[in-house]
């Protein structure tokens, strides 16, 4: 802040004609973290003449920050103590008004005509306004229906103050985020019974699990289940993936609680609360001799758009049927409820439990190379689908091997689908004038524009995310052809696809890869991805 000082500016190209982007440090750093979410580049990104957020910088390069998201979860930009939260101004976020502050985020106000870009507009909402339209009159309007000419700050506090009726905390919320009234409920998932095998000590096909758990609030007291009362207990759901080396496809799903009220036979729920606060769940569908068909591959798509899986993706699943591998599968258990007042999506903390599956062997669990705790530090509480599905192995729990979205029939396997997201702004698909595009549960997203921001290298900042140091040398799977997966989610070039082919034994999944790419190479991963 020595130098992002008041009247600060960029370097100017031309000092005659333009006055430089100002770089105050409090203007500049919420528009670079808000710069796809402007009103004027979202009003315009999809114009003739769309307005970039750029500045330029030493060497007059230009730099745009048109693209860029913050990626706090699920509040994003709106979520100020994300920054501002533990300073020792953090008092001042939502009291310290004025139109300085505010204007840096909504930066189509304009307090001389008192106007705002008009929102109800179908072409600002379809961002197709050019530079030029952006002070048309056409296209403005009142913010709410308020003129908001102002020749200074005084009166900003009046409307946007604590308990005004725009209060700055109260807008700056999302529609999602219970933090209001959030209990912070905890599923503990105690024990999973259910095993035949061994004595007892392992399930084989057949088996019908058994899970035991408890339902806790933030101060660790149970929560009683009442039936129509979704404040408590809204959806609960277990899932068993596996095994936990490649998790496969889902092998159960099962809902035994929905809309606030009991969704299987009560004979399949036991309810031990007055005893020592459990519960018991027996899951109506047994463990199958065979993997499933993939759960969340939706439709049957034209034969060329299905996700060549069987070529060394990991996907076990064959019509004629594929033996359960041996190994640790996980129970997961997961869970919503919904505010008293708001009726907000608050997701309980979700909960694993690793059981044997076909073999005695001691309990290999997730290797944790990515973990909850390392998403975090870039997205706050990673929470998805509607606030509901929170942590990386509640994530992995459907993001299998074999997984495929229903819209583009992409493979939304974990790790090819969170290195595409980091790593869109750079794949070659999106270079040669394509689109990276997901179909989700409120249609097709375009993450075209993502690019992870860990400094100097992005993408290539490997331990921004990854806790081992697996990805220096990914291990060798026996069901998948391992550096095929990791490493062409980003480089997904057709020439890349082609050297992998090269470097693969025709048939099998065995993979040459490591000679040139693993540690101590002449091209080790290490070496290829180290900062500039």
């Amino acid at each position: 802040m020595v130098c992002h000082t008041a009247g600060a500016e960029d370097l100017i190209t031309d000092p005659e004609t333009t006055p430089g982007v100002t770089i105050l440090f409090k203007d500049m750093i919420h528009k670079v973290h808000s710069g796809h979410g402007l009103p004027t580049v979202a009003a315009t990104a999809n114009g003739a003449d769309p307005y970039r957020y750029e500045i330029i910088g030493y060497g007059e390069s230009v730099h745009d920050f048109s693209d860029v998201g913050f990626p706090v979860i699920p509040k994003g930009i709106t979520d100020c103590a994300a920054c501002h939260g533990g300073t020792a101004q953090e008092a001042e976020i939502f009291t310290n008004i004025s139109r300085t502050n505010c204007a840096t985020c909504h930066n189509d106000i304009d307090f001389a005509t008192g106007t705002i870009l008009d929102e109800t507009n179908p072409s600002v909402q379809d961002g197709v306004l050019t530079v030029a339209d952006l002070t048309d009159p056409t296209y403005r309007a009142f913010p709410g229906g308020i003129n908001h000419t102002f020749v200074d700050d005084t009166a900003c506090g009046a409307c946007h103050g604590p308990g005004a009726a725009w209060d700055v905390e109260v807008m700056h919320q999302h529609p999602t985020d219970p933090e209001q009234e959030g209990t912070d409920p905890v599923i503990e998932i105690v024990s999973v019974g259910g095993m035949t095998g061994g004595g007892g000590t392992y399930f084989v096909a057949g088996d019908i699990p058994e899970v035991t758990f408890r339902l806790r609030d933030n101060s660790n007291d149970p929560l009683e289940l009442v039936p129509g009362d979704s404040s408590v207990l809204d959806r609960l759901e277990f899932y068993v993936a596996g095994t936990t080396s490649l998790y496969q496809t889902v092998i159960g799903r099962q809902r035994p609680w929905s809309g606030g009220s009991l969704a299987v036979d009560p004979g399949n729920w036991v309810d031990n609360f007055l005893v020592d606060g459990t519960y018991t769940f027996i899951f109506v569908d047994p463990f199958p001799a065979d993997y499933p068909a993939q759960a969340n591959a939706l439709g049957e798509p034209p034969a060329e758009l299905i996700f060549p899986f069987e070529e060394g993706w990991g996907h076990l699943y064959t019509a004629g049927g594929t033996p359960l591998d041996n190994g640790t599968y996980t129970v997961f258990g997961l869970g919503r409820r919904l505010t008293p007042t708001a009726g907000e999506r608050e997701p309980f903390v979700a909960d694993a439990f690793d059981v044997a599956f076909g073999t005695n062997d001691p309990i290999m669990p997730y290797d944790d190379t990515v973990t909850s705790e390392m998403c975090n530090a870039c997205h706050g509480v990673m929470a998805f689908h509607g606030n509901q599905r929170e942590g990386v192995q509640t994530c992995l729990a459907c993001h299998t091997a074999g997984s495929q979205d229903g819209g583009t029939y992409e493979s939304v396997d974990f790790r090819i689908m969170l290195h595409k997201l980091h790593n869109a702004r750079n794949l070659d698909v999106v270079a040669q004038g394509g689109a990276y595009e997901l179909s989700g549960f409120s249609g097709v997203a375009d993450f075209s524009h993502l690019l992870i921001s860990a400094m100097p290298g992005e993408a290539a900042e490997c331990e921004a995310c990854h806790v081992t140091d697996d990805w220096k040398n990914p291990p060798m799977r026996a069901n998948m052809r391992t550096w095929k997966v990791v490493c062409t989610s980003c480089h997904d070039a057709p020439a890349t696809a082609a050297h992998v082919e090269a470097a693969t034994v025709a048939g099998t999944f065995v993979e040459s890869c490591a000679s040139c790419h693993g540690p101590g190479a002449a091209f080790s991963v290490e070496k290829e991805h180290a900062s500039p």
